[in-house]
């Protein structure tokens, strides 16, 4: 692991659709000491030639839903705490400083 990235070879895209409307998939990679800043990243990817404007740009994440009611092998009180801790980590808008506006969230029931 590396706690600095140069920042020449940390972030890339590619096209996803050609249905006529711009969709890409971007690849950012931090070390364990870097913060992730996704409007940093834009703006560097602008300047490589990626048509992005981040207050005109929708930003899609998946959210979890999670119950301990599923028949995984562990003990109950071991998917009580893991369920526990998964709520209270951060989101991720405010860790990726996304502007909460132009976030949609796709979301997913899971049982552990």
């Amino acid at each position: 692991m590396r706690p600095v990235v140069h920042t020449a070879r940390y972030y890339w895209w590619r096209p996803l659709a050609s249905s006529g409307y711009p969709f890409y998939r971007i690849i950012a990679i931090y070390g364990f000491m870097e913060s992730s800043d996704m409007p940093v990243i834009l703006v560097l990817l602008a300047n490589k030639g990626l048509p992005v404007d981040i207050y005109s740009t929708f930003f899609y994440m998946g959210r979890e839903t999670m119950t301990a009611t599923g028949d995984a092998p562990m003990a109950r009180r071991r998917k009580l705490l893991f369920i526990y801790l998964s709520r209270n980590a951060w989101n991720a808008t405010s860790f990726f400083k996304l502007p909460p506006d132009r976030v949609v969230e796709l979301g997913n029931h899971v049982e552990i």
